[in-house]
């Protein structure tokens, strides 16, 4: 098990191994958790006996799209098609798997309201965190009150992606609409923005998606304090994390939260 310390993140105990929490998810009494690999065993019906007594369980058919739907619709073992759960009822608890793509867990620190969602650059070039942001604001939320934080995944240096990915990437995280069509122009603002770097080969790049999610939901109206990024490559730790990029394998971790009874 990783054994240094991750600033504003912390390993936690259970009977089952450690798995992750969020500092500033648990500042505001959310239960949930970040697995990793030596849960791949534990599905999300035993994995919620982690986080909490009596919970139901939602997930849903992951399909790297854009939808999110309430979590009363998605029952455990559905395979209704979504990629973002949104809590409708106290003690819900909403999973999520994933690999190398980002587990985000949100929470709504004034109205309790919880979400996860699923995000790859495909799910953030369809703008899957202005969805889960806006399904949440119509339940009541305000943006000031949300709090977010973006799991393991694949760091930008292990994380190659053509120009077409760059493109798109750049469209989800720009106001700027007057260089849709040049390439060349975005992959440099992607590059000044850190979310993009050189590849070797000549005809690729390095892409961050967490930087790419985190850029996306500061230009929805949130600031840096609201976010927190756990900085863990899943491919760079092949003893704690599942990766397809690394292993070409169908394998996966869960994350989940939980929405409050008060």
């Amino acid at each position: 098990m990783l054994t240094r310390i991750i600033k504003n993140w912390d390993w936690v105990e259970c009977t089952q191994g450690s798995y992750l929490e969020s500092d500033l998810l648990k500042r505001y009494g959310f239960k949930h958790g970040f697995f990793n690999k030596r849960f791949q065993y534990q599905n999300p019906e035993k994995l919620s006996k982690v986080l909490g007594e009596n919970l139901s369980i939602h997930s849903c058919k992951q399909i790297h799209g854009n939808n999110v739907i309430e979590a009363s619709v998605a029952k455990s073992c559905q395979t209704i098609e979504a990629d973002g759960l949104l809590s409708d009822k106290p003690k819900q608890s909403l999973w999520i798997a994933s690999a190398d793509c980002i587990p985000i867990l949100i929470a709504d620190n004034k109205t309790r309201n919880v979400a996860a969602c699923h995000a790859g650059w495909r799910g953030i070039s369809k703008g899957i965190l202005r969805e889960v942001l806006s399904k949440l604001r119509i339940r009541g939320s305000q943006l000031n009150s949300i709090i977010i934080a973006l799991g393991p995944a694949i760091s930008g240096k292990n994380y190659q992606v053509d120009d077409s990915v760059a493109n798109s990437i750049y469209q989800s995280v720009s106001n700027d609409n007057s260089i849709s069509s040049n390439n060349s122009e975005s992959i440099k603002r992607l590059i000044k923005l850190g979310i993009l770097e050189h590849d070797k080969d000549p005809d690729r790049f390095l892409l961050d998606i967490r930087l790419a999610a985190f850029h996306q939901l500061i230009q929805s109206g949130l600031n840096g304090n609201q976010i927190s990024i756990c900085p863990i490559c899943t491919f760079a730790e092949p003893n704690i994390f599942h990766s397809r990029r690394r292993d070409n394998l169908k394998k996966i971790q869960w994350s989940g939260i939980v929405s409050s009874d008060n």
